[in-house]
């Protein structure tokens, strides 16, 4: 049965539709890399009786602009603002384009999604899954390869469609000025997917032990450098003393990365980034920065890391919250956020409310927090990543640094 949820925001005029299946690496198959990412950039190629164009005027005259985004384990589409009077047709609309895609002109989009594969966003990404998931499908990359590009049809894509297009893989939220009772009416169509089953993963997730390191030589000036600690699960203890850390991390302009490394002219960029899975999780803090800086930047990371295993200042703490706050007062009129975060959990059983979520993130105290730090922080945690051509001295330095790195 299709796991429907609706987020009553009656001060607002627009509704948020989120619409997520199961799929991504974590449950491809062998010689099935990169289906769903292909499969996401086809589905709006035509569907049922519409062309291509004719589709997304259709989508216009609802009043939201369709969008899609495979991640590791998810396909999710969404529309953000459409007129609460034409709901019933947007969900029409969304399940002719899961149920009845027509892959027209297969060729040019594989062309875009070659394109894809060229930039290098996600380079970084691939580099870390591929470690710290090692001897897992979740160390490939999402986009698959350029030979599982080349040869994927439409027979292999409408094959994947019709193993994740079911009721029971496949979680719906609504958010905006609609009842539920509206919009249970509304989903209908939706409600009409072929039934079946939640996909299960190919193979259970076991995480090598570090730490692990993988490298890409790329020409430029600048390297970026990424050191990932395996970290709990949304479904996990401990997932929101987590997103709590991520905050002290870089959460704003007075949090621990930015001050320590942008702020000391050590980097342009640098930050914190979550993935969050339900079993599972990366913690990683990056930088980007000129190769000749990058020992120097690698110390400071290691340093941020290590400064939080021996304490939290209660009043760093607090300004965190307070950051959290303003977040989640913009949160109210952010009818898309609201609708995403909301389907990722339903998708996978998780507790669905936002608000509990965000009291959970306020009771952390700082002894909780130093806990975390000293259990996350350690070299069997670690995953490094590097993207760059940087002097031979330096990534000589780097390699020693970090092999030798033992947090006290």
């Amino acid at each position: 049965m299709l796991a429907v949820q609706t987020i009553y925001l009656p001060h607002l005029h627009s509704v948020a539709v989120a619409l997520a299946l199961r799929g991504g690496p974590r449950y491809e198959g062998d010689g099935e890399g990169g289906l769903t990412h292909f499969l996401e950039h086809m589905l709006f190629r035509g569907a049922g009786p519409r062309s291509m164009r004719e589709l997304m005027a259709a989508f216009e005259e609802v009043g939201g602009e369709p969008d899609a985004y495979t991640s590791e384990d998810a396909l999710v589409l969404h529309l953000e603002e459409v007129a609460p009077a034409r709901l019933e047709r947007a969900c029409e609309l969304l399940a002719s384009v899961l149920c009845a895609p027509r892959y027209e002109d297969l060729e040019a989009e594989r062309e875009v999604v070659r394109e894809e594969l060229l930039d290098r966003a996600h380079e970084l990404d691939d580099l870390e899954r591929s470690a710290a998931f090692s001897g897992h499908p979740l160390a490939r990359s999402i986009l698959g390869t350029r030979a599982d590009l080349a040869r994927r049809s439409v027979d292999d894509l409408e094959g994947w469609r019709r193993q994740i297009v079911r009721s029971g893989n496949t979680a719906l939220v609504v958010a905006g000025p609609v009842p539920p009772e509206r919009v249970r009416a509304a989903v209908a169509p939706l409600e009409a997917l072929p039934e079946g089953p939640a996909l299960a993963e190919r193979r259970p997730l076991t995480l090598p032990a570090g730490p692990s390191w993988r490298s890409r030589r790329e020409p430029g000036e600048r390297a970026e450098l990424r050191l990932s600690f395996r970290c709990p699960g949304d479904a996990e203890e401990g997932a929101a003393a987590t997103r709590v850390l991520a905050d002290l991390l870089d959460g704003g302009p007075t949090s621990r990365v930015p001050q320590e490394l942008v702020d000391a002219g050590l980097a342009y960029d640098a930050g914190t980034s979550l993935l969050s899975l339900p079993d599972a999780g990366l913690l990683a803090l990056e930088v980007a920065c000129a190769g000749s800086k990058l020992s120097a930047a690698a110390r400071a990371l290691l340093g941020v890391a290590e400064a939080l295993r021996t304490g939290v200042d209660p009043a760093e703490l607090a300004r965190a919250r307070l950051r959290r706050e303003h977040r989640r007062r913009r949160l109210l009129d952010d009818a898309p956020s609201q609708a995403e975060w909301t389907v990722r959990r339903l998708l996978f059983g998780l507790p669905a409310e936002r608000e509990a979520a965000l009291d959970a993130e306020d009771a952390v105290d700082p002894d909780r927090l130093v806990d975390l730090a000293r259990e996350l922080f350690r070299r069997e945690r670690l995953t490094a990543v590097l993207l760059g051509d940087p002097p031979r001295g330096e990534a000589r330095r780097l390699r020693q640094r970090l092999a030798a790195w033992s947090p006290p």
